[in-house]
């Protein structure tokens, strides 16, 4: 289960656990890496063995090709790289999406129906 990144809890919307492969393209490479959850508003994103590329950091926006593990069919979102981590297990970074098309939301609703529910984290001592 992948904890909250950068500490404090920022949930809107349920997160869910899901693995499925996210395709970015900057200029004329794609990146192909992991995602691990998603929920309404955003997504968890591994970059796996990959060296972090220079374009992860907050702040950036970014379009993703999320593809369905189904049917393979891409969902495309674009959004704001918010929060960056690096971890033992190399680096994962939050992804809160922008306004989304009904299409779209309808395509995340599908994923998010294949996710494992991610409960909320345990209160700070």
């Amino acid at each position: 289960m992948t904890e909250p990144i950068g500490g404090a809890e920022r949930r809107v919307h349920p997160r869910f656990d899901l693995l499925a492969q996210i395709r970015v393209k900057r200029g004329s490479v794609t990146y192909v890496l992991e995602l691990r959850n998603i929920s309404k508003s955003g997504a968890i994103i591994h970059t796996g063995t990959l060296k972090v590329p220079t374009w992860v950091r907050p702040q950036r926006d970014i379009e993703i090709h999320i593809l369905h593990p189904e049917d393979l069919e891409p969902v495309l979102v674009s959004g704001k790289i918010v929060r960056v981590n690096k971890t033992d297990e190399g680096t994962l970074f939050a992804v809160h999406f922008d306004s989304v098309k009904e299409d779209s939301k309808k395509d995340i609703a599908r994923l998010i129906a294949l996710g494992r529910p991610q409960p909320p984290p345990l209160p700070k001592n």
